[in-house]
């Protein structure tokens, strides 16, 4: 009976704080300074590098989902890029203010590989921004290997409202519709 009690003590604490973390992990972060998108960055279009300055002057003061891709990794250039560009394409489809930034981590040294074999695969409408010092992550302390923590959407003024990547969460579709709406 004891030993009955005891795992039925350990099963509550482990369910308990399971649902704690899933849900810490999408509320609102208003402490989080305004994310900044560095000089570092630049704007990649069919396999070329631009200065996205012009680029990002036209939405710095709209609502953006942001989301952060290892670029050394087949699988997550096709899932978090390609797949989830589609789930974005429909969130954002009535807003046109809104707008979907990727920010793709690729280090120099494999710079000519991603260009020549993952690059092609790419089929989004977002931005793509190249880092490739993870300076995006470092300079607004984003850095991290938790996937729902490595998308989220920013107000009009670059603040983090919640994380959250809706392929991972699919009750997060209703939650970008909703805060994507022009208040």
């Amino acid at each position: 009976m004891k030993k009955f009690l005891l795992l039925m003590v350990v099963i509550s604490t482990c369910l308990v704080c399971n649902k704690k973390k899933e849900n810490t992990t999408f509320l609102s972060e208003h402490d989080h300074p305004a994310v900044n998108f560095n000089q570092g960055l630049k704007l990649l279009i069919r396999g070329k590098l631009y200065d996205p300055d012009s680029i990002l002057d036209q939405f710095i003061h709209k609502k953006k989902i942001v989301s952060i891709v290892d670029g050394v990794c087949m699988k997550c250039v096709i899932n978090d890029l390609n797949q989830a560009d589609l789930m974005f394409r429909e969130i954002t489809k009535e807003n046109t203010l809104a707008q979907t930034i990727y920010v793709l981590n690729v280090p120099p040294a494999d710079s000519a590989y991603f260009l020549r074999h993952f690059e092609p695969s790419i089929d989004v409408k977002g931005l793509i921004l190249w880092d490739h010092g993870y300076t995006f992550e470092n300079t607004n302390d984003l850095l991290t290997a938790d996937r729902n923590l490595r998308t989220f959407l920013l107000d009009e003024n670059n603040f983090i409202k919640f994380f959250g990547h809706p392929l991972y969460n699919s009750k997060l579709i209703e939650k970008y519709k909703s805060d994507l709406i022009i208040d």
